[in-house]
């Protein structure tokens, strides 16, 4: 058994129905040299009651909302072990998911983040899917050979921009690196996953994965509008371009990371086009092309720019809003 000590941090944000699942689930790791640190963040729906009831098993912090990147970066700095794992309060890993990645970390000891595929299910915990079945590097070909790992080096770093895999709940990362990088951007309420594990990638020595499900990712039926899917992209977008600006990325990388961002645009313009403000959207889609020029987003445009039917026509004032106009004069 491996003698690394790994601290667990759980975010939780009024997730009290699903925390237990979460604590249990870390609590029943077969690798056992471990503390748990829940931080509470600013919860109103009895978190801290269902927390305490695990006693000294589980430390509980509590703090004023302030986002999950922030809570999260918070339980790091309190945290004792030399490996960060982080946990989302409505996922759970499975009992083998720590001793998976710490025989691999042992096995390639220049290892310095890990990660692993993971199950995806439905609200009452049906599996509806597996994340690496299809993904081109990590999936299982014929011409596998170690069909239990996957180990890249920053060499491959654009190449998981584009292909990326895990997820949160899945991370095993060194503390020194995680401090290294400077831990979750707080800036984000969103995508600061995203931004972090970029830049993992780029200053990790080399980084792996296990390719047996370690864990399950909880999609919830209905969770998001349409205008969350809206303002999901607007904020992808915004923390993929900081990161770009910000951080030092290798040349190849920086140019999926673009790649990336049009992509977002692009799906942001479909969506913003659907709402029928194609103002907006034919600004978004031009915007990626100016991010990432080729065929594929100029052929694009086409589709927010189809006719609308009569009913749904709007004056062109209409679809402007001047918050909105402003935040894209904002972004590059």
């Amino acid at each position: 058994m491996s003698s690394h000590m790994v601290s667990v941090v759980i975010p939780s944000y009024n997730a009290g129905r699903f925390i237990s699942h979460a604590i249990e689930s870390v609590l029943a790791q077969l690798h056992d040299d471990l503390e748990v640190i829940v931080v509470d963040d600013g919860s109103t729906d009895g978190t801290q009651n269902r927390v305490r009831a695990y006693g000294s098993s589980v430390r509980y912090v509590g703090r004023p909302h302030g986002g999950p990147g922030a809570a999260r970066n918070h339980g790091a700095s309190l945290a004792k072990g030399d490996w960060l794992a982080f946990l989302d309060a409505d996922d759970f890993w499975y009992p083998h998911k720590l001793v998976e990645q710490l025989a691999l970390v042992e096995s390639y000891p220049g290892v310095e983040y890990a990660t692993g595929n993971h199950h995806t299910i439905d609200e009452s915990g049906r599996i509806t899917g597996e994340a690496f079945r299809d993904n081109p590097i990590v999936g299982i070909r014929d011409d596998v050979i170690d069909r239990e790992n996957v180990v890249l080096g920053p060499e491959r770093a654009a190449d998981y921009v584009r292909h990326r895999f895990g997820i949160l709940s899945t991370m095993l990362v060194r503390r020194d690196l995680f401090d290294r990088v400077g831990g979750f951007c707080e800036r984000f309420d969103l995508a600061e996953d995203l931004h972090l594990m970029f830049r993992l990638v780029a200053a990790a020595k080399a980084y792996g994965a296990v390719r047996v499900p370690v864990a399950a990712y909880r999609r919830m039926a209905g969770s998001t509008s349409h205008q969350e899917d809206i303002r999901r992209h607007r904020v992808t977008c915004q923390s993929l371009t900081n990161l770009l600006c910000h951080h030092r990325l290798p040349t190849e990388m920086a140019w999926a990371v673009r790649d990336e961002i049009a992509r977002v645009k692009m799906d942001w313009s479909i969506l913003l086009a659907r709402e029928n403000r194609r103002m907006m959207a034919t600004v978004t889609a031009l915007r990626a092309v100016v991010t990432r020029p080729c065929r594929r987003t100029l052929r694009n445009i086409v589709s927010v720019n189809m006719p609308i039917r009569p009913e749904a026509r709007k004056s062109p004032l209409d679809l402007v809003d001047p918050v909105e106009l402003f935040e894209f004069g904002a972004m590059i």
